[in-house]
């Protein structure tokens, strides 16, 4: 139980090391905006990813899921991040938003993933086990896609570095 803890303090900071770099990053306005809200679901996904270990760990010992009170101090979500848990019957369900809404960060609090364990779903996670995520990072990505096409970039995706495969 204590390694358990130990990782996930170290891949926590290791997030927000992360996400740290990406907003430090000078870019240009459209690039900075999608780095940001690209900082924040990584670090909200990556939240997610460290409460299934925990449930899973938790699960183990006593036999049940837990909400956050029933984890203790087992789980700690990342600075600026809140995260809300649910126990259902067959598992549970988790949202993580932001709490971070700045001015200069364009709303990027608006924020939210989600994820579940079981047969509750819960939007806009749609596979079990899995993060999923909804807010401005899609708006950014969209908003960047539309300045590239109006100032005549190229619309072809970027090509496959690496070594060709070919078939047997």
């Amino acid at each position: 139980m204590h390694r358990l803890r130990r990782a996930i303090r170290a891949s926590a900071v290791g997030l927000l090391a992360g996400a740290v770099v990406l907003v430090l990053v000078p870019s240009p306005s459209a690039h900075q905006y999608l780095s940001v809200a690209y900082a924040v679901r990584v670090t909200l996904k990556g939240d997610l990813q460290n409460l299934r270990l925990v449930e899973k760990s938790h699960s183990k010992d006593t036999g049940s899921y837990a909400d956050l009170t029933g984890l203790g101090d087992t789980y700690q979500a990342s600075a600026g991040a809140q995260v809300n848990v649910t126990v259902t019957p067959e598992g549970w369900t988790a949202t993580a938003s932001s709490t971070a809404d700045k001015p200069h960060r364009r709303k990027a609090g608006d924020e939210v993933c989600a994820m579940f364990v079981g047969s509750t779903s819960i939007p806009p996670a749609s596979e079990p086990r899995q993060p999923a995520c909804t807010g401005s990072a899609e708006r950014a990505t969209r908003a960047f896609e539309r300045a590239r096409l109006l100032n005549g970039a190229a619309t072809e995706p970027p090509r496959r570095m690496g070594r060709r495969r070919h078939p047997a």
